[in-house]
């Protein structure tokens, strides 16, 4: 019973932690790209 119930929180835990990758993979990329977007822009304007 013990092996079913492991197999089953790991069916459960196992897209949500792939899903929480992607979404902490997006936000660094974001972040980054709008980090590089706004340096660009403060030495255009200095």
């Amino acid at each position: 019973q013990l092996a079913q119930f492991l197999t089953r929180s790991t069916n459960l835990t196992a897209p949500f932690f792939v899903f929480a990758g992607i979404f902490i993979v997006i936000l660094f990329v974001t972040f980054f790209a709008t980090n590089k977007k706004n340096t660009r822009v403060t030495r255009g304007a200095s």
